[in-house]
This record gives C-alpha cells, sequence and structure tokens, in this order.
C-alpha cells in the first residue's frame, strides 16, 4: 500500500497507477465490474464520490489508472486520513475485493516548507509595516529635511565642502521644546543622587557584587567562632525566614569573624556554612539593635583502627552549603603492594560519606600506589598514600 502525499483542499487531480496479475506473476485484466471506493480514517462510511477507474489504461494489460477529484463531495475534508480500497472486482476470476491499493490526507501533515514561508512572510510584513508606517520615514524625512539646508560649493559634489544655515533655530521655543523632551525623558521625579548611571551602578555593586546585607531599620551583627574560639574568617552566613523556606540575605564574615544585616523586627534562622566546620541552624530574635555570637565545630575526622592504614579524607558539601544525600567515590590500587607485615593489597576501596557532617574517608594501606575518583566533584587523582594517620583530600597535589 502506498502513500500518495498530503493534499490541499479540494485538489482535482489526485491519481495513482495500480497494477493486477494472476498467482503466476502474469499481467491480468480487473473484471467484474470492478469499482473503487474510498474510506474516512477508521470509519466504516464508504464513497464513490469523484472516483474513475480506467482498466488496461492506455491499452495495458492489467495497468489501472485511479483519478479522484478532491472537490467532487464535502466527504473529503481537510485533516483526515483517507484509504483507496477495491470494492468490486476480480482477477483471474479471483476476487481482490477489499484489497487496499493507497492511502492519501488532506492537509493532515505537518509541512515545514509552508511554515518556513509563513514566518518569512509574517517578517518581511513586519519589516514592511515599520518602513511604511513606523520609523524609518520620520528618519528619512528628518535627514532629508537637514539636507535640503546644505549649499554645496561644486554642484552635485558630494566631496565637496558643504555648509548649512543654523539661523532660526536655536530659539527660545526650540530650546523650550528640548528642556522638555530631556524632562520626560528622565521623569518628573528624576534625582540625580538615585537615579544617574553612577547611583545605578553603585547599588549594583552592593547587591550583586558584595552581596546583599538586608533592607531592614535594625543593625544586627553575628560574630562565628570555632570551639577553639578563634574567629572563623570568610564563612557564609544566610538569613531565612522563622519557617526556613524564603531566603533573605547572605554574606561572609570578615577577618574577626564578624558579618551585619538589616534586618526588620521579626524572628529568622540563621544558617552558616564553611567547608570544615559543623553549624547548627539558629534562632535570630530581632527586636532593635542585635549582636549574636555563635559557634560552629572543627570537623576532624577520627584516626583508623589499624597504625598501618592512612584516613585520607575531606568535608563536601553542596552549592547550597547542604551536605549530598551520597557521594560515589573510589580508590584503586594501582600496583600490587607489599606491606611491611609482609601481606599484598589490591583491588579498590568504596569510599564512606558521612550525610551529616558531609565527612567522606578512605582507610588506605600506606605506602600504596593508588587512584581517588569523585565523579560528582570531578576529581581524579594519583598519587602514593603517605605514612601519615590522616591526610587531606585537598592537600593532594
Amino acid at each position: 500500500m502506498q502513500y500518495l502525499g498530503d493534499y490541499a483542499e479540494d485538489y482535482a487531480t489526485l491519481n495513482f497507477k495500480f497494477s493486477t496479475h494472476k498467482a503466476d506473476g502474469t499481467p491480468a485484466t480487473l473484471s467484474g465490474t470492478p469499482a473503487i471506493s474510498v474510506y474516512k480514517a477508521n470509519g466504516t462510511t464508504q464513497s464513490t464520490a469523484g472516483i474513475t477507474l480506467s482498466v488496461d489504461f492506455d491499452s495495458v494489460t492489467g495497468l489501472n489508472n485511479v483519478l479522484i477529484d478532491l472537490s467532487a463531495d464535502a466527504f473529503y475534508a481537510v485533516a483526515s486520513d483517507y484509504q483507496v480500497v477495491i470494492t468490486t472486482g476480480t482477477v483471474d476470476s479471483v476476487s481482490v475485493v477489499g484489497t487496499v491499493l493507497a492511502h492519501f490526507s488532506i492537509e493532515n501533515r505537518f509541512n515545514e516548507v509552508n511554515v518556513t514561508a509563513e514566518i518569512t512572510a509574517a517578517r518581511m510584513g513586519a519589516l514592511t509595516d515599520w518602513i511604511d508606517g513606523g520609523r524609518l520615514d520620520l528618519l528619512i524625512d528628518g535627514i532629508k529635511a537637514k539636507t535640503d539646508q546644505l549649499t554645496f560649493t561644486t554642484p552635485n559634489s558630494v566631496d565637496a565642502t558643504a555648509t548649512v544655515s543654523i539661523a532660526g533655530l536655536a530659539t527660545e521655543e526650540n530650546q523650550t521644546t528640548i528642556i522638555n523632551h530631556l524632562t520626560d525623558v528622565k521623569g518628573a521625579t528624576f534625582s540625580g543622587a538615585t537615579d544617574s548611571l553612577e547611583a545605578i551602578r553603585n547599588r549594583g555593586d552592593v547587591a550583586w557584587i558584595t552581596g546583599g546585607t538586608g533592607g531592614g531599620s535594625n543593625a544586627v551583627t553575628i560574630n562565628v567562632k570555632d570551639d577553639n574560639a578563634a574567629n572563623v574568617v570568610d564563612c557564609y552566613v544566610e538569613i531565612w525566614d522563622i519557617a526556613g523556606t524564603s531566603f533573605i540575605s547572605r554574606t561572609n564574615t570578615n577577618s574577626s569573624g564578624n558579618v551585619t544585616f538589616n534586618l526588620d523586627s521579626n524572628n529568622y534562622i540563621v544558617k552558616m556554612h564553611k567547608t570544615g566546620y559543623y553549624f547548627t541552624d539558629q534562632t535570630l530574635v530581632v527586636d532593635g539593635v542585635e549582636s549574636e555570637s555563635y559557634t560552629g565545630t572543627i570537623l576532624t575526622p577520627d584516626a583508623p583502627t589499624s597504625p598501618t592504614l592512612c584516613r585520607i579524607y575531606g568535608y563536601y558539601f553542596d552549592p547550597a552549603g547542604s551536605t549530598y544525600s551520597a557521594v560515589k567515590s573510589l580508590i584503586k590500587l594501582t600496583a600490587i603492594y607489599e606491606a611491611a607485615d609482609n601481606n599484598y593489597y589490591t583491588s579498590e576501596l568504596i569510599g564512606t560519606y558521612n550525610t551529616t557532617t558531609g565527612l567522606l574517608y578512605f582507610d588506605v594501606i600506606r605506602g600504596a600506589s593508588v587512584t581517588l575518583e569523585i565523579p560528582i566533584l570531578n576529581v581524579k587523582k594519583s598519587f602514593v598514600v603517605p605514612a601519615t594517620t590522616l591526610y587531606k583530600i585537598s592537600d593532594i597535589a
């Protein structure tokens, strides 16, 4: 069964050919008062409207031509598919009723060429509208009005010296018009202190570069220390609403471990993040100028259980400062290793990740040649495990 194509509505000359043969392949005439019908989609109604069947077309035995006029009946409608079927006929005395010869559609397929043409036409229409009724005509008229005032020392020469008369242009009326236009542009409430480009840039520096510190009326200073009472520098401090669902502001502690926010009187959640430290979320109550101090814990892993092992470790958090749900990691021994106890070590080791503290670690035999892979962090390093109890992944060259 052949697909004839997607035709326009009321297309009058849809035609195709098919052949009929005996069982041995010899061409044979379609006989028995042959008739062709068309079905629409999966409907059971046949139609013979507009169909012309020519048996033994051009006097060629077994060659049949079908011509369909799609404008002949409302049965042929857009957004529909059709099947052409033999509904009466025999070949070599054998019935061929029900043979599907072809199928076609009427405006029921996506046509990229037509879409492209429509887009192109729309663009040209918009361009024409702009040229004829938009701004280009005003631009040309303005240029012409000025060039009409030019006087060339050499007629018809655009390279010659030109002069223009400005008499009557610098009138008080024109000056007032210009000033009014400038006032309209800048707005009636324009203030150089707040609305100039420099003022906008300076506000952008604060909001986009140095980070926001809130826009409330109360100055709130937060100091962050570790469990050794040392100031924690460059620690992210975030202010959230009391439900912990709406972010308000974030900035980093300075060299004194301090950060200051301007907050309205309300209750807030304070979140702190820095690699190698663990902080619990704090509730902050603001009802005026406040000064608070919070303490975090320096994260140091325990030593491995055997003195022949080195704990290779690091603390890892996602971009929001939270621990990952999991960190897939692997250390492979790249060579068979003979330890001091005359035991041999090989194979690979899966890392252990703590979703509460963010600690990732491996306990590996000292002196082994290994390759460390942490895909989620884009880490792949080859090194020799040092003869130390602890070894930070960030210290691996």
